[in-house]
């Protein structure tokens, strides 16, 4: 059960199934397009961590040309769902082996044409393309047959391409163009094959370089067309690079292909996939939700993952904040080179995060919420009203974030002992972090502490507030290990350590996070086992999510700001009591756990993945899974039915969810199965709610691999080999 389909057509399903069959590499994805489509049917194909920022701040991910554009015309008219509509279609997804097909059945000129094509993204081969297209006539007429490589692409807040530049080798197209303003080239290559024998030029249609065959079919008579293609991105000229990679996709031939490609991706499943056997419906969500994941594991250090995944520009291409928190604990289990690729992008983009420290007049680091190619802040959001000025003060103060990625590199670290991570680049992110904690809290006289003040936490409705719970232990947390974690370092490799605190000045950082540490307030438990979010929280005016939105003046409304309807209520986005617990699960008590999950959960509007993952965990832990079980297909379904925006001013902001795909399998995994890692030993535990009762998935830890076994009655680990 691999497998989703669509059957027949609409051109109201562009969007939907565009991103429902979305197939994707680690390096680039393929919008679920058919071949006939264009930019206004929003085409994408773009590679991780390939942007251009515009001369106004504006960046984007680059739209690469399509190299699989392909019709069939006949009597004039050229054979394009939206021009001829289809008497049957079919479209799916294959992803046991990452395959996109179609079927396509229609009538003209007497005839029944039936086309068939399908298309994978390399596993092995990272930068190309194979595509084959086959068609067969009822009768005997004449065909035009079109392919090659369309330049005419969607961009959001485009263009980020100057003109390309064509040119042919060996039968070998490529289109070069520079990105705008010096950043770089792309080039992508293709080429075709065709079984029988006919007229053949190439003609510019539209300022298009396309491959034209000429012929009369023989009736019921199958024509197949193979096509290879490799998209590249260098800043020098990259056109050989590509034109290398479509020579020796030529040399093993289509048939070769698909097997190695399927191959890869069946081995990878064997490891990634988690078995609901008793649930079919569920099966498919999850493998639905694993594929995007494995689909959109970063390839490359320079790389993470998109808020709404490859093959889309998608808000920005920019990096969640909660993009470890959903993604990390999969991609450890699994595969620990992608989870380095995560923490390895936040460390590249250092710079950024310094700078957006100094911007307020502090030190160290302090990370994005929604993360550019540099690092640097997103300008837009999905919501249309929480842009602009509000957007803008959430960020400002949202500084939570740093104290999120310090806690995801520890949470590598520990099940990995990477120690290379650290002289990577790991140490300076944590005492960085450390360190802009250090320069933004503020000492009050009146406790004699050092708090977060005028900040933002998860739930953006409270800007502005002091003394967060959560905040309060991310700072602490990350104080704590940036100063263990030198100490370590300094032992393990002391003359690394001293050349990197003389090419940064830490000492004077260090000195800093020790006084901090010092005065650093602590969690509050109330004697009702309540810990208060912020300061002040329990004195709003407690009203129930209903209540609130009845005075909402208009739709889609943003709730919070200086001026927002729950402002001034107890109504949080999502919890970050509820997150603290999750977080930091071995530090409360379960009379604490329970009596903080009975009181946020009501008054928290969860409009993330991440927010329900958070309450399946605190739930889980003290047996209450059955009440958080919507939170998990929430997530789960997500991937399916892409109930969220699409548009926002009428510019495309839609694509795949791999951070709900992550909150699903968090859920459970971590929440419903009670999976832990404790120095290096994993342990298990049933807390199945109804609708599942029997799971069962693997954990590569270190060199070893264990298939863990939850049913009601208990959960079971079994080491299996040595990898």
């Amino acid at each position: 059960m691999y497998v989703i389909e669509t059957a027949g057509y609409s051109p109201d399903d562009i969007v939907k199934n565009g991103n429902q069959f979305t197939v994707a590499n680690g390096l680039f994805g393929y919008r679920g397009t058919l071949e006939e489509y264009r930019a206004e049917d929003l085409v994408g194909l773009t590679m991780g961590g390939v942007h251009h920022r515009r001369r106004d701040g504006f960046e984007e991910p680059v739209a690469f040309f399509n190299p699989l554009f392909t019709y069939l015309k006949i009597a004039g008219q050229i054979l394009h769902p939206r021009l001829v509509p289809p008497e049957k279609h079919l479209q799916g997804l294959n992803m046991e082996i990452g395959l996109h097909y179609r079927k396509t059945l229609f009538q003209i000129e007497g005839a029944d044409v039936f086309v068939e094509s399908e298309r994978f993204l390399s596993s092995v081969e990272k930068s190309l393309l194979a595509f084959r297209y086959r068609f067969t006539v009822s009768k005997s007429l004449d065909i035009e047959l079109f392919t090659g490589i369309d330049t005419k692409v969607y961009d959001c807040r485009g263009p980020h391409l100057d003109y390309p530049r064509y040119s042919s080798w060996e039968g070998i197209h490529t289109a070069m163009a520079p990105v705008l303003d010096g950043g770089g080239y792309i080039a992508v290559s293709e080429t075709a094959e065709l079984t029988v024998k006919c007229e053949y030029d190439a003609v510019m249609i539209d300022n298009q370089p396309l491959r034209r065959y000429r012929f009369r079919v023989t009736p019921n008579q199958p024509v197949t067309l193979y096509k290879y293609a490799a998209v590249a991105y260098g800043r020098e000229d990259p056109a050989a690079v590509a034109v290398d990679t479509v020579v020796r996709a030529r040399q093993k031939t289509y048939e070769l292909l698909y097997k190695e490609n399927g191959d890869a991706w069946k081995n990878l499943w064997k490891t990634a996939d988690v078995l609901l056997p008793n649930s079919p419906k569920l099966q498919l969500a999850m493998r639905t939700s694993i594929f995007h994941m494995l689909g959109n594991r970063p390839a490359t250090g320079g790389q993470s993952v998109p808020v709404r995944g490859l093959g889309c520009q998608g808000m920005q291409g920019s990096v969640s904040w909660d993009t470890e928190l959903c993604l990390l604990p999969f991609y450890l289990n699994i595969d620990s080179l992608a989870a380095r690729n995560l923490l390895l992008y936040r460390i590249r983009t250092l710079p950024g995060a310094r700078a957006k420290a100094a911007a307020i007049g502090c030190k160290g680091a302090f990370f994005a919420m929604q993360s550019l190619a540099d690092g640097a802040e997103a300008i837009v959001s999905e919501s249309e009203a929480a842009t602009g000025a509000d957007r803008e003060r959430i960020a400002a103060m949202s500084i939570f974030t740093s104290g999120v990625i310090a806690h995801a590199l520890m949470t590598y670290f520990e099940r990995t002992r990477d120690y290379d991570i650290m002289t990577a680049g790991g140490l300076a992110l944590l005492i960085e972090c450390a360190h802009f904690y250090a320069t933004r809290i503020v000492f009050d006289p009146e406790r004699h502490r050092s708090l977060a003040k005028t900040v933002a936490g998860p739930d953006e409705y409270h800007v502005g507030i002091d003394d967060n719970a959560l905040i309060n232990r991310l700072v602490a947390f990350t104080f704590e290990t940036a100063i263990e974690t030198w100490k370590t370092m300094k032992q393990r490799d002391p003359a690394f350590v001293r050349q990197l605190f003389e090419a940064n000045g830490y000492t004077e950082a260090i000195d800093a996070i020790k006084a901090a540490m010092a005065s650093l307030a602590t969690i509050r438990i109330g004697p009702d086992f309540l810990i208060e979010q912020f300061a002040g929280y329990h004195g709003l005016e407690d009203l129930s999510i209903k209540d609130v939105k009845k005075r909402m003046e208009r739709p889609n409304e943003y709730l919070g700001g200086p001026n927002g309807i729950a402002t001034m209520t107890k109504l949080i986005k999502q919890a970050d009591v509820v997150m603290l617990l999750a977080l930091f699960e071995d530090e409360f008590s379960r009379a604490v756990k329970n009596a903080n999950l009975q009181y946020y959960e009501p008054r928290t509007e969860r409009g993330t993945p991440l927010s329900g993952a958070m309450h399946v965990l605190v739930a889980a832990a003290i047996g209450k899974c059955e009440s958080v079980a919507h939170y998990f297909q929430k997530s789960l379904f997500a991937n399916a039915t892409f109930e969220g925006r699409q548009f926002v001013d009428n510019l495309f902001v839609g694509g795949t969810y791999p951070t709900a795909a992550g909150a699903a399998y968090l859920s459970a995994v971590y929440g419903f199965c009670g999976m832990r890692h404790k120095n290096g030993f994993m342990i298990c535990d049933a807390r199945l709610p109804d609708a599942i009762t029997d799971i069962s998935f693997k954990v590569v830890n270190f060199a070893n691999v264990a298939t863990v076994s939850v049913k009601p009655s208990g959960g079971k680990i079994a080491w299996e080999k040595h990898l």
